[in-house]
C-alpha cells in the first residue's frame, strides 16, 4: 500500500498506524522506497523528531537505480503509555517530494496483570495457605454436598489485553 507524502492521517492498512504495544515491546514494520522515475534517486537524511518512542534502519541503498527499490525499517518502541504522534521524513533528489514525509503513530499500553478475586478478596499469586475470606478454603461439608464458590479474573491495571491459556487444578 502506497504511502502518500505528507500522509497526515496513520493507518494500519500502510503500516503507519503501529496499534498497541505494550510499553518497551518493539514493533517493527518493514517499508519500501520505489524509484518510480527514469533516473537514479538519491536517499539522504533522515529524521524521526520523536526518538524516545521510535527508532529507524537506514536504507539497504542510499542509490536506487530507476526502477529499482530499497527498504529500511521503522520501529515503534513505547517509552510510557499513552499515544506517540512523530513524522518520518526523508531527504531525496526527487524535485516535488523532497522532503517525503508522512505521520506514524503508536499506542503505549500497561502489560496485562491478572488478579483474581473471590468474596471480592484478592487471592495473591502463589499462596500456599487457604482461607474463607478469599475462598480458597472450602470448608468441610457433607459427602455428596457440594460447595460451589465463584471467582472473577481481572486484568488489572492493564491497557492491553489479557490472554488466558488453559486453567488447571
Amino acid at each position: 500500500v502506497s504511502i502518500t507524502d505528507g500522509d497526515s492521517t496513520p493507518s494500519l492498512t500502510d503500516n503507519t498506524d503501529f496499534g498497541p504495544a505494550i510499553t518497551g515491546t518493539p514493533i517493527t514494520k518493514t517499508y519500501t522506497i520505489y524509484n518510480t522515475g527514469t533516473d537514479n534517486l538519491t536517499v539522504g537524511a533522515i529524521t524521526i523528531p520523536d526518538a524516545t518512542n521510535f527508532s529507524y534502519t537506514n536504507p539497504v541503498s542510499t542509490t536506487i537505480a530507476a526502477g529499482g527499490n530499497t527498504t529500511f525499517t521503522i520501529t515503534f518502541t513505547p517509552a510510557s503509555t499513552g499515544v506517540k504522534n512523530t513524522t518520518f521524513s526523508i531527504v531525496t533528489n526527487d524535485s516535488d517530494e523532497n522532503p517525503y514525509n508522512f505521520s506514524i503513530t503508536g499506542t503505549g499500553s500497561i502489560p496485562p496483570e491478572i488478579n483474581i478475586q473471590a468474596n471480592s478478596t484478592n487471592i495473591v499469586d502463589g499462596a500456599t495457605g487457604t482461607s474463607t475470606g478469599n475462598r480458597t478454603d472450602f470448608g468441610s461439608t457433607n459427602t455428596g454436598t457440594p460447595v460451589t464458590y465463584t471467582y472473577t479474573i481481572l486484568n488489572a491495571e492493564a491497557t492491553g489485553p489479557l490472554t488466558l491459556g488453559a486453567i488447571t487444578l
